[in-house]
C-alpha cells in the first residue's frame, strides 16, 4: 500500500480549542465559539472533527454550504451549523426542513427562502452578513438597516445573529490594523444601533465579527460570538510571530516514506526540466508524494523535509507522484523511514508556515488540497480532556 498519509492528532485539537477557551475566559464576557469545519475541516476531517469539538461543548458549527451540513448531521453531529456561503438555487427545503442557519446578503434570497417556509408552515434562521470591507458576501453598512427592517418583516424567517468577517486581521502593517480597525468600527456602530433600537425588541441572538486572528489580536472584534478556524487546527495566522500562540499544536502531520534509495554520480540531473544538477556523488531517496497528493509543485528545490529528525533538501521539482530528497548527509537513513513534510511528530517539528511560504502560498491552500488517494489516521483523544 502505498505509503503517503496524514496523522490527525484529535487530542491537540481538543487542546486547541480548550486553550483558546481559557485565552477567552480572561474578558469580562466569554463570547460563544462557532469553530469552521468547513472545506472538510481545513482538510483534517470534517466528521472526526466535528464530533471532537461538538463533544468539547462548540453546539454550533460553521459550515461553507449546505453539502457540508449534510454529511455532518447524516454522522450523527447533533450541532446547530452555519451556512457561511449562502443559500444556492433549490436548497430551501433541505435546509428548512434540517433546521440549518442561512446567512443572507440581499432581500430576494431572503423572499425565496421565507416564501418556502410560509408554504410549509415553519421558520428559518438566518444571520445577515454586512460586508463591512472584506468586498465578497454582505449588505454594505449604507444599506443595512433597510435590509434588515425588510428582512425582519418576513414571517417565516428568524434573524439570529448579525455578521461580518475582517478581511486582514493577520497583517501587521499599519495601514491593515487602520482597516482592520475601521472594520471593527463599522460593525460596532451597527451593533450599538440594534441594541438602543424599537426595531430590535424580539433581541439578536448573536453578532460575530471575529475569526481566528480577530480573536486573538483584537479584542474588540470578539462580541458575543466568534467562528475560529485556522488556529484550532494549530496553524499560525500571524508567521512567523509566535508571541502567544506557544499553546497551540499542529493537528495535522502529513507523511510519506523513503520508497527507494540510490546512489548518483555528480553531474546528474534531477526531475522535469533539470533544475537540479547534482554537485557531488549523492545517495537520494525516492519518497512516494507529489502535486497529485497535495504538495505543492512550487514547493523550492532545497526545502528541507525531516528524516530522522534531520533535514533532508528537496531535490528538483515536485513530481505528480514522487519527490526526490538528498539523503547524502543522513547515511542512517533506511528504505521505510518515515518523511515528515509538515507538522510534529516524535521526530520533530515541521511548520506548515515554512513550506507554504516556500511554495509562495498559505497554510488553509496546502491544507485544504490534501488529495483523495492520501489515508488520514486518526489519533484518538485520551479521557483525560474535557471540557473546561
Amino acid at each position: 500500500m502505498r505509503p503517503c498519509f496524514v496523522r490527525i492528532h484529535l487530542e491537540r485539537l481538543s487542546a486547541n480549542y480548550l486553550a483558546l477557551r481559557t485565552l477567552l475566559k480572561r474578558e469580562a464576557k466569554e463570547p460563544e465559539l462557532f469553530p469552521v469545519v468547513k472545506a472538510n475541516a481545513y482538510g483534517h476531517g470534517a466528521v472526526a472533527c466535528a464530533k471532537t469539538l461538538f463533544g468539547l461543548g462548540a453546539k454550533t458549527l460553521c459550515v461553507a454550504c449546505l453539502e457540508e451540513a449534510l454529511e455532518l448531521k447524516q454522522a450523527k453531529v447533533n450541532a446547530d451549523f452555519i451556512l457561511l456561503s449562502g443559500i444556492f438555487e433549490g436548497e430551501e427545503e433541505e435546509i428548512v426542513n434540517n433546521g440549518f442557519v442561512s446567512v443572507l446578503s440581499d432581500l430576494e434570497t431572503a423572499k425565496i427562502l421565507n416564501r418556502f417556509t410560509l408554504r410549509e408552515g415553519k421558520r428559518a434562521r438566518v444571520h445577515l452578513k454586512i460586508d463591512t470591507g472584506m468586498g465578497r458576501l454582505g449588505v454594505v453598512p449604507e444599506q443595512f438597516a433597510k435590509l434588515y427592517s425588510e428582512i425582519k418583516n418576513l414571517s417565516g424567517l428568524k434573524i439570529e445573529g448579525i455578521m461580518s468577517h475582517l478581511s486582514s486581521a493577520n497583517s501587521k502593517k499599519p495601514e491593515d490594523i487602520e482597516y482592520t480597525q475601521k472594520q471593527i468600527e463599522t460593525f460596532q456602530m451597527i451593533h450599538s444601533a440594534l441594541q438602543h433600537s424599537k426595531e430590535n425588541s424580539a433581541g439578536i441572538r448573536y453578532f460575530h465579527l471575529a475569526q481566528s486572528a480577530g480573536l486573538l489580536r483584537y479584542p474588540l472584534s470578539h462580541f458575543n460570538s466568534a467562528r475560529p478556524g485556522l488556529i484550532l487546527y494549530g496553524a499560525n495566522p500571524f508567521y512567523p510571530d509566535q508571541q502567544g500562540l506557544e499553546e497551540f499544536q499542529p493537528v495535522m502531520s502529513l507523511i510519506s516514506k523513503i520508497a527507494l534509495i540510490r546512489t548518483l554520480p555528480s553531474g546528474s540531473a534531477i526531475s522535469y526540466g533539470r533544475l537540479t544538477t547534482l554537485k557531488r556523488k549523492s545517495r537520494i531517496g525516492l519518497v512516494p508524494i507529489g502535486y497529485a497528493d497535495g504538495l505543492a509543485r512550487a514547493t523550492k528545490p532545497g526545502f528541507g523535509f525531516l528524516v530522522r529528525g534531520k533535514k533532508a533538501q528537496l531535490l528538483g521539482v515536485v513530481t505528480m507522484d514522487l519527490i526526490m530528497i538528498d539523503l547524502t548527509e543522513i547515511p542512517e537513513a533506511q528504505i521505510g523511514d518515515e518523511v515528515l513534510i509538515f507538522g510534529k511528530e516524535e521526530q520533530g517539528l515541521l511548520q506548515v508556515e515554512t513550506l507554504a511560504e516556500s511554495a509562495n502560498t498559505i497554510p488553509y491552500e496546502l491544507f485544504t488540497r490534501i488529495g483523495t488517494r492520501v489515508k488520514r489516521e486518526y489519533i484518538p483523544c485520551s479521557e483525560r480532556l474535557s471540557e473546561s
